[in-house]
């Protein structure tokens, strides 16, 4: 016990360490997840990091927003953003702020729309997917509520933003359907798992069917949460000729369905081409000058975090040691999106 302390009190000194650098040193780019590392339940603290990136994206720091949000990103990024940027004296459609939803399934401008790359799901991938066994089997078993749930999104979506939704979504209304209006296409089909509630079901019970289909894919033994469920979705739906990529993120029982090949690294990467001629510097110097964070990563937010040379991370996340993410390890906050803040706030930002 004495030595796994002396341990852990060393990785927080290093961490310390890597963190007073990073505060040091002229940042051209942030790429950040949104739900859980800039976004959280305290309005004024969104507020407050809202405002920061205002004053990043006045000095010319280009920012992307990659996150697993579709359309509703626009309720918690862009339409809060707009007042705040005005007060700043700038053009919204002129700012350097990129959105790369749906996991990095499409990325657009901001405030123009203007569509930089997407993927979207095909009509003949969607009747695969959705025609499933497995995905028919965690569909059936998508608890009222959640439904409900889901329900009151499309409908706040198209309240808020006059946005219209998926064509297909009372299809399948356990399962949610990505929409973006000017392509006229989704991107991304999500599933809900929640264990705790399966495993009660008993032989006897309505569901126990659809149980029984999903243990069959996993040796007979329910799959725990969501993170151990999809690589089997995935393998299962790329046995039946399906090639899909899954995502996941630590704090929600949902599994993200998209092209093969989608990931948050992959809306970096599409960016990277414009942040360097934002800086008229190279690519490779856009990378070593980034930073890149959020708050899954074990999950959907790895990718995003590794691929520039500063990724960051709002958890208590250790298990990579000194090769994993700079821990927003900040004295006395403890609140994970506050902690978020602090970095922002400490931000320094390349010469023009």
């Amino acid at each position: 016990m004495k030595d796994a302390l002396q341990y852990f009190d060393q990785l927080r000194v290093l961490n310390q360490e890597r963190l007073t650098r990073l505060h040091k040193i002229p940042i051209v780019a942030v790429a950040f997840d949104v739900h859980g590392f800039t976004y959280g339940k305290d309005e004024e603290l969104n507020t407050r990091i809202l405002e920061e990136q205002a004053r990043l994206l006045s000095k010319g720091c280009v920012l992307a927003a990659v996150t697993g949000f579709g359309d509703r990103i626009h309720l918690v990024q862009t339409t809060p953003l707009i007042p705040i940027l005005l007060r700043f004296g700038l053009d919204p459609e002129d700012v350097p702020l990129y959105l790369s939803t749906r996991n990095g399934a499409l990325t657009t401008h901001a405030f123009t729309d203007e569509l930089i790359d997407h993927h979207p799901i095909t009509p003949e991938i969607y009747e695969a997917v959705t025609a499933h066994p497995l995905i028919m089997s965690i569909h059936n078993l998508t608890r009222t509520e959640v439904k409900a749930g889901l329900a009151r999104e499309y409908v706040e979506i198209q309240e808020s933003l006059g946005f219209e939704l998926h064509p297909r979504r009372n299809d399948f209304p356990g399962i949610r359907h990505d929409w973006h209006p000017r392509t006229k296409a989704g991107y991304q089909l999500t599933v809900i798992y929640e264990p705790e509630y399966l495993d009660q079901i008993g032989p006897h019970d309505d569901g126990f069917k659809d149980v029984s289909i999903i243990t069959d894919y996993n040796d007979g033994v329910l799959p725990d949460n969501p993170h151990k469920l999809a690589p089997i979705l995935k393998r299962a739906l790329a046995e039946s000729g399906i090639d899909v990529a899954t995502n996941t993120a630590a704090s929600h029982a949902e599994i993200d369905i998209a092209l093969p090949g989608i990931d948050k690294s992959h809306g970096c990467a599409v960016l990277l081409p414009r942040i360097a001629e934002h800086w008229g510097i190279s690519e490779s110097e856009v990378r070593q000058k980034s930073i890149g964070g959020g708050d899954s990563p074990e999950y959907n937010d790895s990718s995003l975090i590794k691929f520039f040379n500063y990724g960051v991370t709002n958890i208590d996340y250790w298990e990579e040691g000194n090769e994993g993410p700079i821990v927003l390890d900040y004295e006395n906050i403890k609140n994970t999106v506050g902690r978020t803040f602090e970095l922002f706030r400490r931000i320094k930002v390349e010469e023009r």
